[in-house]
């Protein structure tokens, strides 16, 4: 039969539900604050999410021991019928906080990179050099003029 305490098996995926449905709502804030620009608050979330994900490396090792290295869906073809319900039902909410964290994780990463490109064009406008040329009363270019640029980027 089986040697593992199921209800402490079920304690730990629980708790790593907890924490993954944390890391969740995280992300959805995560995603105004990037829209918003709030650097601060971003990297605030960023420690929060590290440390959320620390606890669920300690939570999924203790899993591991305690199933003896087997996968959850391993677990599910050799407990009992009460059991299987219980782990069935915390493995279908664990896989689809899974699905939500991917997608708007990928969503995070859009923006961010959005905002990246913006502020790298933002910077290459700011300091690109002025090629424009500007005409003497001859008619001639005025090649005294220097090269002028919004930004110092040398400074």
């Amino acid at each position: 039969m089986l040697d593992i305490d199921l209800d402490k098996l079920i304690f730990i995926l629980d708790a790593e539900y907890e924490l993954y449905q944390n890391i969740y709502n995280l992300a959805k804030v995560k995603k105004e604050v990037i829209i918003n620009r709030e650097i601060d608050q971003l990297k605030e979330i960023v420690k929060q999410e590290e440390a959320y994900l620390a606890k669920t490396t300690t939570l999924e090792e203790k899993r591991r021991k305690l199933c003896n290295e087997k996968p959850l869906s391993e677990m599910l073809d050799i407990v009992d019928s009460h059991y299987k319900e219980k782990l069935t039902s915390i493995q279908d909410k664990l896989l689809t906080v899974f699905e939500d964290l991917k997608g708007i994780n990928s969503l995070n990463k859009d923006l961010l990179n959005i905002s990246l490109n913006l502020n790298n064009m933002t910077m290459n406008f700011l300091t690109a050099d002025n090629k424009r040329s500007t005409y003497s009363k001859q008619g001639m270019v005025n090649s005294n003029q220097g090269k002028h640029t919004i930004l110092n980027h040398k400074a």
